[in-house]
């Protein structure tokens, strides 16, 4: 009588395990493309800086420092929250479950969102009388409608991807609003390089981005299920209970990963605050990495958890972390050797910013490579312990950031942010093992560690040593091109990468 009950649930765990393995080759493809449109950011850095000037550019990533603040405010945890409840009430079958954490988060995000926008604008005011600085009072007022568009696509765009679907966001964030944003930037620049005229970019290219999380939407949900549920579903407090923590817990990351940028507004100019403001730009890149694969990463964690499969957990936490570092290596190498001659393209005021850089690359590949450990606080409903964990790194960040942004300026809170980053995931590493024996460190993650710290090392001595390629603008940059080849091979040999699919082959033929 046991064995009829025991294979059914072995089918299942090996069902799941192979839609696993599929969703995690489609998601990568997905993650990819949308990794190659995101990353023309940088592109657009470059154009604004050279277009608009070195201060408005300055003021522009304040204001979107600001922004990451309060689009976090107006998320509220809902884009967590829709990631964990729509997976886990699917994988039961919970249809009206669905359907009631959808129009919970679409109606506390809208209300917050609104109400942030209006925020943002009284605070400009504000901002602008304390410093003196008429720019940064300018970009808030403009940009300030992306406190409520943004939110809200995210929020519909993580609905989706709730279910196993990534189209939609790489449509939205890695297509659509990228174009945009280049297009606009360029246009204006050549025709209006005004300050007004740079902060309405993200807004036009914002509304373009909603429209197409707004059809993602209602091809996965029907417009009359949305709409029935917005006036007869109750707000549910299952929810609320959950993201408040989680929100509280972002709103704090958002306020550590910034702090440095706020502290720099009592202390630097919009120009030596756009080199700082750059540098974090371009690191911040290693782990959007990470940020796309928690969508690969959610749906199946809180499968795991709800069914009590925390070696499928395990398995997948395991494969993502080594991918993310695995992409995350080539960035750092970038960052690390040719600091300089990127922040050269942005004009000649940025090249000090090379020291920064290399501390900030560092602190985002570490950042990225364990990230998604986080997924097991999350999977598991301890938002609380994560607020605990933020508040800690504010303390931290806050405490480093006003010993060294007064003595070392743009290169002091560069390592201030660095150590916190660093700080904050040996936290949640030490955590997620004691509660769940998870861990991310599998052998062909920290073969890949090496690997990396080799390559990065070996790449900036080469650029060092040879003083003429050191000083040169591309010497660095075809560094580590030369470098590149030569990691993809140690990689995929070294440390796995690719055997997943063999690996899922073998266990199918037992």
């Amino acid at each position: 009588m046991v064995e009829p009950a025991a294979e059914p649930a072995a089918d299942r765990a090996a069902a799941a395990r192979a839609e696993d393995r599929k969703h995690t080759r489609r998601g990568a493809v997905t993650n990819v493309l949308t990794l190659a449109g995101q990353s023309t950011s940088l592109i657009f850095g470059t154009l604004a800086a050279r277009l608009f000037g070195q201060a408005a550019w300055g003021a522009y990533t304040t204001s979107m420092a600001w922004l990451d603040v309060l689009i976090r405010l107006a998320l509220a945890g809902n884009d967590k929250g829709m990631l964990v409840f729509i997976a886990a009430r699917r994988g039961t079958g919970d249809r009206p479950g669905v359907m009631r954490a959808l129009v919970t988060a679409l109606r506390v995000t809208a209300l917050v969102g609104v109400l942030g926008a209006a925020a943002m604008v009284a605070m400009s005011y504000l901002i602008t009388g304390a410093n003196g600085q008429p720019l940064d009072g300018l970009a808030m007022r403009i940009m300030a409608p992306l406190v409520a568009t943004s939110s809200l696509a995210t929020v519909m765009l993580a609905a989706t991807m709730a279910t196993k679907d990534l189209r939609f966001n790489l449509g939205g964030r890695g297509i659509a609003e990228p174009a945009a944003l280049l297009l606009l930037v360029t246009v204006l620049g050549l025709t209006t390089p005004r300050m007004g005229a740079l902060a309405l970019t993200p807004v036009v290219a914002g509304v373009l981005a909603l429209a197409v999380a707004v059809v993602g939407l209602l091809r996965k949900f029907p417009l009359r299920e949305i709409l029935q549920g917005l006036r007869a579903e109750p707000t549910e407090r299952a929810i609320i209970a959950y993201t408040v923590p989680l929100a509280l817990g972002e709103l704090v990351n958002i306020v550590v990963f910034r702090l440095p940028i706020f502290v720099m507004v009592a202390y630097a100019p919009p120009a030596q605050r756009a080199v700082f403001n750059t540098c974090l730009l371009l690191a911040t890149a290693v782990s959007f990495l990470r940020g796309t694969f928690d969508a690969v990463l959610a749906p199946m964690a809180a499968e795991a958890w709800a069914m009590g499969d925390r070696a499928r957990l395990a398995e997948n936490l395991q494969r993502q972390c080594r991918l993310v570092l695995f992409a995350a290596i080539p960035f750092g190498s970038l960052f690390v050797v040719g600091g300089p001659a990127l922040l050269a393209l942005y004009g000649p005021g940025f090249v000090s910013g090379g020291r920064a850089l290399a501390w900030l690359a560092i602190g985002h590949v570490i950042n990225a490579s364990l990230g998604l450990v986080g997924w097991v606080h999350m999977a598991s409903g301890r938002t609380r312990l994560m607020l605990i964990n933020n508040l800690v790194a504010l303390a931290v960040i806050l405490t480093l950031c006003l010993i060294l942004i007064p003595r070392f300026g743009v290169d002091g809170a560069a390592a201030a942010t660095a150590l916190t980053l660093v700080a904050i995931q040996v936290i949640f590493a030490v955590e997620g093992y004691s509660f769940a024996r998870i861990h991310a460190f599998s052998p062909g993650f920290v073969r890949l560690a090496a690997i990396g710290t080799l390559l990065i090392t070996g790449e900036w001595a080469v650029a060092r040593f040879f003083a003429p390629v050191a000083r040169s603008t591309i010497g660095p940059l075809l560094v580590t091109a030369a470098g590149l080849p030569v990691y993809l091979v140690l990689a995929w040999w070294g440390a796995g990468i690719g055997g997943d699919r063999r690996a899922g082959k073998a266990r199918a033929t037992t």
